[in-house]
């Protein structure tokens, strides 16, 4: 919410003449965090997923502790790699410390310099099994019933229903802010740019389904195109859609009328349908 309201204060200060209507009800929360419990669709399994005690997390913990070699991480932090053993689950600590120090430049505070108690390896693999725990919960991954991936229905159905009336009604710009794994969800949900593979081996999930591509100030645009000299309702099949990821264009899995440009209506027709799937694969698992 706070993020909405600096993106808006911002606009603003460059455009006063603006009108701009922001909301942060709960009564959006279900299409904008689509994992949220405020969406119907949402079950308590699918809240479970995602918490400490899902049941992929222990096979997921297991190998965690086959890949991290522990002691040579505590060895530069401690004199005596047994003691940690005696106080702690030392490749918890490991994970935790690592999180702790990924997340520290986003706060007001110093820099702590604790990236430099791992070397280069150490974070291409941390950073990698945190990427695949993205890829478990919220992408095609097929023991989890791609629930976390299908969730996103409510996201993009929202987007094309609020198309239509704004085409119609002229309004210029839509904006919706949630978390970067909602956007990783809808990517994959909508087959674009590989996001929706699955890997014969997990391990290389980082290959396609990068994290690092959506940080958390990401931006995901529909960018609309209609002919200047026609009426102020252009048809769908009138409309081109580009679609970006960071400013840089998606290739969709559609026919493109010229490079990245696709038709408002073959959009439409393809889509939709995946949404219909997406909706009947939610149903038959409540």
């Amino acid at each position: 919410m706070l993020s909405m309201l600096h993106f808006n204060q911002a606009l603003l200060s460059w455009n006063p003449h603006l009108n701009i209507q922001s909301d942060a009800s709960k009564a959006y929360m279900g299409r904008i965090n689509q994992h949220n419990p405020a969406n119907p669709r949402v079950t308590p399994e699918d809240v479970r997923w995602k918490s400490p005690d899902a049941p992929w997390r222990p096979g997921f913990d297991r190998w965690c502790e086959s890949l991290l070699d522990w002691r040579s991480f505590c060895g530069r932090l401690f004199k005596d790699t047994a003691y940690v053993q005696g106080i702690c689950d030392p490749v918890l600590f490991e994970r935790h410390f690592f999180s702790v120090a990924q997340n520290l430049p986003g706060c007001p505070v110093p820099d702590c310099g604790f990236m430099e108690a791992f070397g280069d390896d150490e974070l291409q693999l941390l950073g990698r099994l945190e990427n695949y725990t993205f890829y478990v919960e919220k992408s095609m991954y097929p023991r989890g019933n791609k629930r976390g991936c299908y969730l996103s229905e409510a996201v993009l159905g929202d987007i094309i229903d609020r198309a239509a009336e704004d085409i119609s009604d002229g309004v210029r710009v839509r904006l919706r802010f949630g978390h970067d794994g909602c956007i990783m969800a809808l990517l994959s949900m909508m087959g674009i740019d590989g996001w929706n593979a699955i890997p014969d081996d997990p391990a290389e999930a980082w290959k396609f389904w990068d994290v690092s591509r959506v940080p958390m100030a990401c931006n995901l645009q529909l960018v609309f195109f209609a002919p200047r000299k026609q009426a102020a309702r252009p048809a769908a099949s009138d409309i081109l859609v580009l679609m970006m990821l960071n400013e840089e264009p998606l290739r969709l899995p559609l026919d493109a009328c010229d490079g990245f440009y696709y038709r408002w209506s073959d959009f439409l027709e393809h889509y939709i349908s995946v949404l219909q799937d997406a909706r009947n694969a939610l149903d038959m698992h409540l």
